[in-house]
């Protein structure tokens, strides 16, 4: 209802969904190439696509018992250190001395991390504030509510953070918070599909502290998004259209 509310008011005011949120304050909204779990090789083949699409890292998804260093030399070897991996076990590495470990044993490969998120069970801020002393890599939380955000920052547990709470006007609230304290930001997925992708930009462009690549990534994965046009991502950038509402039409 949000977007669709979003996009009839917009239509009817002539202006951008991101202007309705506030201000647009960016015209493009970085993205990120994304992949599950794959071996060293295949994770190797699927960054090299990503450079090939242009774009500057890829989001990778993982547990502890993976063969991560392999993965991430695979990376190093085909693309070089300039291609970020951003590392989600989604809490799989279990305990923060495992995290821990698996930074130190990367060693040089620790140029290539953009960040670990959720690399442990969320509910333990205190775990995230002893990994953000002891771990050689920035570490991020993946949160959808506004008191998770504004516990998180005040404690000092994170380098960055993915909010993703599915709502463009929660998203640039709980952006705001973390501007203040610093915090930059991109936005979750849930592999969706056009419109809601499409939503993110939106709320992306309306953010400032929105300046991280974010997982606007259900257009590399479907079969279809059900839009007229796709999305237009440009050298690792999702382009904000410049029509009225949320910029789309339905097929």
């Amino acid at each position: 209802f949000e977007m669709a509310l979003f996009d009839v008011v917009g239509k009817q005011l002539g202006v951008t969904a991101a202007r309705l949120l506030g201000a647009q304050v960016r015209d493009r909204v970085l993205v990120d190439y994304w992949s599950g779990r794959r071996t060293p090789a295949d994770l190797a083949r699927k960054a090299k696509e990503g450079v090939e699409k242009g774009f500057h890292g890829i989001k990778i998804k993982c547990a502890l018992e993976d063969p991560n260093v392999e993965r991430l030399q695979a990376v190093a070897d085909a693309v070089g250190y300039d291609f970020k991996v951003t590392v989600d076990p989604n809490c799989r590495f279990y305990l923060p001395c495992h995290a821990i470990a698996l930074a130190d044993a990367l060693g040089p490969l620790r140029r290539l991390v953009a960040v670990f998120e959720d690399p442990v069970p969320k509910d333990n801020l205190d775990w995230y504030v002893h990994l953000r002393q002891k771990l050689q890599v920035p570490v991020a939380l993946h949160l959808g509510g506004g008191r998770a955000v504004y516990d998180a920052v005040r404690r000092g547990a994170v380098d960055m953070l993915n909010i993703s709470p599915g709502s463009m006007v929660a998203f640039v609230k709980q952006c705001y918070i973390a501007e203040q304290a610093g915090v930059p930001v991109w936005h979750g997925s849930g592999v969706d599909l056009g419109i809601t992708d499409m939503s993110y930009v939106h709320a992306c462009a309306a953010a400032p502290a929105a300046t991280l690549p974010s997982d606007i990534i259900g257009n590399f994965f479907r079969e279809d998004d059900l839009l007229a046009e796709p999305i237009r991502i440009e050298k690792g950038y999702a382009l904000v259209p410049d029509k009225p509402g949320l910029g789309i039409e339905l097929d």
